[in-house]
């Protein structure tokens, strides 16, 4: 995982790189800044930045695979007890990725490259797994729950030296898995049992809400500049192969059915949002379309929601992050948006930097009481 990706769970999670925050610690200048409704605190729940919460927190990774953004937030979480992390994807390949990297680095103490201890303190973060829709997931029963870290940590404690489960463990785990499901099902009919209670906009939820939603949608990954060099390459292969000279990375109803595909993501992400919670929405994408245009077009459609500005910049300035031989950060086209921008070679920062474009936004659900 990147500095990009991990600047989308730091968002996510922590207020420290909130402006509002920033200003308040003098660690961020900004001409004519004003605070808006979500800044002023008075929607705004605690995050984890200055103090430790004290109960559990559910967060949602809607697009998890392959995993490494869904595991660096167990890691960050583990001060919160009982805290729970659920991750979503609708490609059956995607989510055998995401099981063998969340089993690697979560469950099994020998390929984690971590101290004991510290593995057992991330297991008491539960890690569920669902192979399911994003766009629709909590709006149908959940009948597809792939993984649960609790049933894992249950095999690696029984397993011994063996790896690979034999038939009758993986009836006990299918069996286990629709236990565990069933009882997130209830749990949800239960909280939600009164329509006035249910916060779906359909009228019908079957998971309990969540305190944050990472929603890193599918995109054309154009700011991914080792994806574009292969992607261009086989582009070259095939043009010498049959003639064609196309210049086109992604053809226009490609790109409408990505814009489509990242609307209804992000508004299920928020539908699943508790009041007073927070969305990152991001993609390693450079285009408007997929980004900015996104996070404008779902602000005049949710009136419950509003943006909270967010700056990476070092250097007490809202524009950039300047090196010596690059600039790393910028703002949006929309102020309090973010963009990473990306840069073939490494820089003074180290490796990590510049690998890839990205963009995050960083919303809220109004409606929460702020914690003192």
């Amino acid at each position: 995982m990147d500095i990009t990706s991990g600047a989308a769970v730091c968002a996510l999670l922590f207020n420290d790189y909130d402006i509002s925050q920033r200003v308040a610690a003098g660690t961020h200048q900004r001409e004519g800044f004003n605070k808006s409704k979500c800044e002023k605190g008075e929607h705004m729940e605690t995050t984890l930045s200055s103090t430790t919460v004290d109960r559990p927190l559910r967060v949602l990774d809607l697009c998890c695979s392959p995993g490494l953004k869904l595991c660096a937030i167990a890691d960050l979480i583990q001060s919160c007890p009982g805290s729970s992390v659920t991750g979503v994807d609708i490609s059956e390949s995607r989510m055998n990725v995401t099981k063998k990297v969340v089993k690697k680095y979560h469950i099994d103490m020998t390929s984690s490259g971590r101290h004991e201890e510290n593995v057992k303190a991330t297991q008491d973060v539960s890690i569920l797994l669902y192979c399911m829709d994003g766009t629709t997931f909590g709006t149908k029963p959940l009948d597809d729950l792939a993984f649960h870290s609790t049933v894992a940590n249950e095999h690696a404690r029984t397993a011994g030296k063996r790896k690979r489960m034999n038939k009758s463990a993986r009836a006990r785990e299918r069996k286990r898995l629709r236990q565990l499901s069933s009882h997130e099902r209830m749990s949800a009919e239960k909280e939600y049992s009164e329509p006035s209670k249910n916060p779906s906009r359909d009228g019908c939820l079957f998971v309990n809400m969540f305190d944050r939603v990472l929603v890193d949608a599918e995109c054309s990954t154009d700011g991914a500049l080792r994806h574009m060099q292969q992607r261009r390459q086989k582009q070259q292969n095939t043009a010498k192969k049959t003639g064609s000279n196309s210049n086109v990375v992604t053809d226009p109803a490609r790109l409408a059915e990505l814009v489509d595909l990242q609307k209804r993501l992000i508004a299920s992400g928020f539908r699943l949002l508790k009041p007073g919670g927070i969305l990152v929405y991001s993609t390693c994408s450079l285009s408007i379309e997929q980004n900015e245009n996104i996070v404008s077009w779902f602000l005049n459609c949710a009136p419950d929601a509003c943006l909270v500005p967010v700056s990476f910049s070092t250097n007490n300035s809202a524009s950039s992050l300047e090196t010596k031989d690059c600039q790393i950060f910028s703002e949006g086209s929309i102020a309090g948006t973010c963009r990473f921008v990306p840069k073939l070679k490494g820089t003074e920062l180290g490796p990590l930097v510049g690998a890839s474009g990205f963009f995050l936004a960083k919303l809220m659900k109004k409606g929460g009481v702020r914690e003192k």
